[in-house]
C-alpha cells in the first residue's frame, strides 16, 4: 500500500481501473462457468442487493474520502502556523537590545534541519524525529536566555518567547498530522466492498441488455476512481497529493535574504 500511495495520480487511476476492471472480470468469469444454466435465477438474486451494496460502498468511501481531506487539510493549516510563527520569531529578534544576527541563525538552522531531515522522513516518524532536534533546543535556549536579558523591554522578550513556543507547538502538531494516514483495516472493507458491488452488478447484467451492460461499465468506473482518491489522499505526507513545504522554505529564504534584518545572514 504504501508503494501505491506514491505514485502519481496520473499512474494510480488508471492501475485503479485495470485491478477492479481485471479482478471484476475473473470473477465474473467463474461465476458464470459455476452458476450455468442458473444464471437468469442468479440475477433475480442479485438484483435486490444493490441499493444495499452501493448504499454501503458510498458509506464507506465517502467517509474515508472526507477524513482524508480534512487531515490534509489540517496538515496545510498547521505548515502555515509553523512557517508564520518562525517568521514572527525572527520579525521578534529585531527588537532593540537583542542579538538579532544569532537568533536568526539559529532560527535558520532550524528550518534547515526541518526542511532537509524532517520533512523527507515525517511520514514514518520515529521518536528520536519527533523528539526536539538539537538546532530547535538550541533556538530555544538562546531565545529563552536573550529574553532574560534586563536591557530588553517586556514586551519584546514576551514576544519572542510567544513566537519560539509556538513554533515547537506547531512542530508538534505537523508531526501529529503525518500520522493521519487511511487505517489499511479501512482501505480493506472499501475495496472488498466495492469489488461484491461490482461482481453484483456483473451477475445482474448476466441476464441484461446492452444498457444494463454500460451501467455495471459506469459502476465499475466509479468504484476504480474512487479507490484510486483515497490512495492520492491516504497520507497528507505520504500521499501523491502531499502537503506543499512551500511556507517554509518561503520564509527561510525572506530570512537568510536579510529581508527581516539590516543585511544577509553569514552562514
Amino acid at each position: 500500500m504504501n508503494l501505491l500511495t506514491t505514485l502519481p495520480w496520473w499512474l494510480l487511476v488508471p492501475i485503479a481501473l485495470l485491478v477492479v476492471g481485471g479482478v471484476s472480470l475473473l470473477l465474473r468469469a467463474l461465476l458464470d462457468r459455476l452458476l450455468g444454466a442458473s444464471r437468469t435465477q442468479a440475477a433475480s438474486f442479485a438484483a435486490p442487493l444493490m441499493p444495499a451494496l452501493g448504499v454501503l460502498f458510498a458509506f464507506l468511501s465517502g467517509f474515508a474520502i472526507t477524513a482524508m481531506w480534512s487531515a490534509h487539510t489540517t496538515a496545510e493549516a498547521n505548515v502555515s502556523r509553523e512557517a508564520t510563527a518562525s517568521e514572527q520569531l525572527a520579525w521578534a529578534a529585531t527588537a532593540d537590545h537583542v542579538d538579532t544576527a544569532a537568533i536568526q541563525s539559529a532560527l535558520l538552522a532550524h528550518l534547515d534541519a526541518v526542511l532537509d531531515t524532517e520533512w523527507p522522513r515525517q511520514d514514518d516518524a520515529t521518536p528520536n524525529l519527533v523528539r526536539p532536534s538539537t538546532e530547535l533546543t538550541h533556538l530555544e535556549q538562546l531565545v529563552r536566555s536573550s529574553a532574560s536579558d534586563p536591557s530588553i523591554g517586556q514586551a519584546d522578550a514576551a514576544a519572542m518567547i510567544a513566537a519560539v513556543d509556538q513554533l515547537s507547538i506547531q512542530r508538534s502538531a505537523r508531526f501529529g498530522s503525518a500520522k493521519s494516514s487511511m487505517p489499511l483495516p479501512l482501505f480493506v472493507a472499501l475495496v472488498v466492498s466495492g469489488l461484491a458491488l461490482c461482481v453484483n452488478s456483473l451477475i445482474v447484467a448476466m441476464a441484461g441488455d446492452s444498457r444494463s451492460r454500460r451501467v455495471t461499465f459506469s459502476i465499475l468506473m466509479v468504484v476504480a476512481i474512487d479507490l484510486a482518491v483515497l490512495l492520492i489522499l491516504a497520507g497528507p505526507f505520504s500521499g501523491s497529493q502531499r502537503v506543499s513545504n512551500a511556507p517554509l522554505v518561503e520564509v527561510r529564504d525572506l530570512i537568510a535574504s536579510g529581508s527581516i534584518t539590516a543585511g544577509p545572514i553569514a552562514r
